[in-house]
């Protein structure tokens, strides 16, 4: 499978989502990238990680989906992986 998600409003849950088939869900790694120091920030004033998921993107700002095997050859950091029967986009504890 191959796909391209541009994470404007609603975030990775949002815009991910949309691009998988039935039956195919995204398993999101939180800690596989470097959060932008603001996110730090918007934790101390009290925002809740769901919001910043879904307003703030989390500072992911394009998703590609790639076969496994193609990965390296992409290039991108791999935030995450594609499940069967996963629901929709699931975030692992951070």
């Amino acid at each position: 499978m191959r796909a391209l998600a541009n994470v404007t409003g609603g975030g990775l849950p949002g815009n991910l989502a949309r691009v998988l088939p039935a039956g195919l869900g995204a398993v999101i790694d939180p800690g596989s990238w470097e959060r932008p120091a603001v996110f730090a920030w918007l934790d101390e004033q009290g925002v809740p990680e769901e919001e910043q998921r879904r307003v703030f993107n989390l500072g992911v700002g394009y998703c590609a989906v790639v076969p496994a095997a193609e990965v390296e050859r992409a290039g991108f950091p791999v935030i995450g992986r594609i499940e069967a029967g996963a629901e929709g986009v699931v975030f692992l504890p951070s």
